[in-house]
């Protein structure tokens, strides 16, 4: 029963985040609107400004991701070291 617990409690994780990132791909994209424009104005095509939104999106996962395992990992150490005390 425990192991079901911690099944649903990740995929739950999982959705807020898929839906966190979701709305803050699409606020950033609402906000960027004269970017865009400027840079289709330049001559950038449809499929390279898709390009460089998802690179942004997959830059800002790898940085939380990697921060997220940094501070999981200090922390988990941490606490290691005070229960061995």
């Amino acid at each position: 029963i425990l192991s079901y617990f911690f099944d649903f409690t990740t995929a739950v994780a999982m959705i807020v985040s898929f839906f966190s990132l979701s709305s803050s791909m699409f606020t950033n994209i609402n906000d960027q609107t004269k970017e865009i424009g400027i840079m289709r104005a330049i001559g950038i095509s449809g499929f390279g400004l898709y390009r460089i939104f998802i690179y942004e999106a997959l830059i800002i996962v790898l940085a939380s991701s990697l921060s997220g395992i940094f501070i999981g990992s200090l922390v988990g150490y941490t606490m290691t070291i005070q229960r061995t005390l």
